[in-house]
């Protein structure tokens, strides 16, 4: 679909979801996408099955260009046309491909596939505030800080802050 030098973004497909489940169920995943419950690969692919029927969401596989191999997904929550802004969301689930700058390359190729092709405005996300690594890559990747969001979530017996982040269009920094 998508391409860099490295990787390319292509649809998530359903050989890919056991895969997924494995990633989603590991301790730092979860606690990095803020789940509390895990899931099972009957809940992922109901989940999949309605990918297609709400147009509020979409989701894209990550895959290394030069292996071939799935690596993470990317995607975007509450995609509204009319105040065109969505909620978007990473994470590499492949361990040996963490930290290797492939979160920043994904999303600079999600965010012009969102400001081109949907002609969004407004790409935000919330990440917690402990999460150093994620938000010095949202930052590269030209996100600024909106604010921060005060005991949002409780994870793993404690509430945790969350900082919003935003990239506009329009907005050079």
């Amino acid at each position: 679909m998508f391409s860099s030098d490295n990787i390319k973004l292509r649809s998530l497909e359903y050989e890919d979801l056991p895969t997924l489940v494995e990633w989603m169920n590991q301790k730092e995943i979860m606690e990095g996408i803020l789940r509390v419950v895990p899931t099972s690969l009957y809940a992922t692919r109901k989940w999949y099955d309605n990918l297609g029927q709400d147009k509020s969401k979409m989701v894209f596989a990550i895959e290394e260009n030069y292996t071939g191999k799935f690596i993470g997904c990317i995607g975007l929550n509450d995609i509204n046309l009319i105040d065109k802004k969505a909620e978007l969301y990473i994470y590499i689930g492949e361990k040996s491909a963490r930290r290797q700058g492939y979160s920043v390359l994904a999303i600079d190729i999600m965010v012009n596939y969102c400001f081109d092709y949907l002609n969004l405005n407004k790409i935000f996300l919330n990440v917690r505030e402990d999460n150093m690594i994620a938000i010095k890559s949202y930052i590269k990747s030209g996100f600024i800080k909106e604010g921060l969001l005060f005991e949002e979530r409780y994870i793993s017996g404690k509430y945790i802050n969350m900082v919003r982040m935003c990239r506009l269009k329009n907005r050079k920094e």
